[in-house]
């Protein structure tokens, strides 16, 4: 009987410092709370002309002051909208992202978070669905999806 060592060095060290307790709960607290923020910003939709009105011509004197506070507040808005479409840029990009990392998963994995993350189905209804017992997806699947998905994003915690 042959048998085989593999040394892996410094790579077995790394796979040893993972928490993979806070790793879970650092990926489910993104996909619960973070990713559905991420989306209702991504849908908000801007409109270019709220606020925009026409200048009012009229012949009496107005009251002094420095500047021109209609084209100030017009300034002001245009910021405003600017800064809002690109928080919904990013934001849409992440929703991406996410759902691209989520879809490259292993079979089981994809089925799980797609299921609760994005179908939002409980983990009762997941189980059932995919034929696992509660135990085994508690203890064994559910796991190992959220590790894949920080393995994949780069969310892994490590230990000290």
């Amino acid at each position: 009987m042959l048998t085989h060592q593999i040394d892996l060095g410094e790579y077995d060290k790394s796979i040893k410092r993972i928490d993979s307790k806070a790793t879970r709960q650092r990926v489910s607290k993104y996909l619960e709370y973070d990713y559905p923020r991420l989306k209702r910003i991504a849908s908000r939709v801007i409109k270019l002309d709220d606020g925009i009105k026409s200048p009012v011509i009229s012949d009496m004197p107005k009251g002094g002051g420095h500047g021109n506070r209609v084209e100030d507040r017009l300034v002001k808005d245009i910021e405003n909208k600017r800064q809002a479409e690109l928080e919904i840029e990013q934001a849409n990009q992440a929703v991406t992202n996410t759902e691209a990392v989520i879809n490259s998963l292993g079979h089981n994995s994809r089925k799980i978070l797609t299921e609760l993350f994005i179908n939002g189905k409980t983990d009762r209804q997941v189980y059932i669905d995919c034929y696992f017992s509660e135990s085994s997806y508690f203890h064994k699947f559910k796991p190992q999806a959220l590790l894949e998905f920080a393995e994949a994003t780069g969310m892994l915690v490590y230990r000290e």
